[in-house]
């Protein structure tokens, strides 16, 4: 009988300790969802407040972090619309990046569209720190143009940001094993590159 008792007990503590886990581990959730948001917005609102040239150099280093290739920017006057040249698995893509704080005109698709021909490029691309006004989504979809908005934005930022803290950490944990850093990516290729297809 005193077993019963002895193990009523334990089986009380056991469950006791499984729920304040589960609390816990919720509450740790919680904080660090809330912290990304924080950092989200924080990186969108630097976006925000950028110049377009310096906007364009940073969605060329997001490209690259995406798993893009041979990224180039193109020169700021007479760019025929065009404002990145980049290649992802034998895709060549005219992109236009604009940084706006009013929603994106059907100009942007268009711009695009019609400079992919003159880079030779297979695909057009618009990519903005906002988001395209309906007659403007309504024309990339009509003529095949990707669409980067605001939220697949903050994605690629928040994986950029991921990752370079995941580098930091590594570099200073091989420099204390005096060993040579290497560049690890976790993520699936599935997972390295996301757009949205009108």
């Amino acid at each position: 009988m005193e077993w019963l008792v002895v193990v009523a007990v334990l089986l009380l503590i056991h469950f006791a300790f499984l729920c304040r886990h589960k609390l816990w581990t919720k509450h740790y959730i919680a904080e660090r969802e809330a912290a990304e948001a924080r950092i989200r917005s924080f990186k969108l609102s630097d976006i925000d407040n950028m110049d377009g040239l310096s906007f364009e150099h940073y969605v060329a280093k997001l490209l690259r972090h995406e798993g893009f290739n041979a990224v180039e920017v193109t020169k700021g006057s007479g760019d025929f619309g065009v404002d990145i040249i980049a290649s992802q698995e034998n895709c060549r893509h005219a992109i236009q990046v604009k940084r706006s704080s009013r929603t994106i005109s059907r100009r942007a698709v268009s711009d695009a569209v019609a400079g992919k021909s003159h880079y030779s490029c297979d695909s057009a691309m618009v990519i903005t720190n906002n988001y395209l006004s309906k007659p403007a989504r309504g024309f990339a979809r009509s003529v095949g143009c990707k669409i980067i908005n605001r939220d697949i934005l903050s994605e690629w930022i928040m994986r950029l940001q991921a990752s370079e803290s995941s580098n930091r950490m590594l570099h200073s944990v091989t420099q204390q094993t005096k060993g040579k850093p290497k560049k690890i990516d976790h993520r699936k290729k599935s997972d390295r590159i996301s757009y949205w297809e009108p």
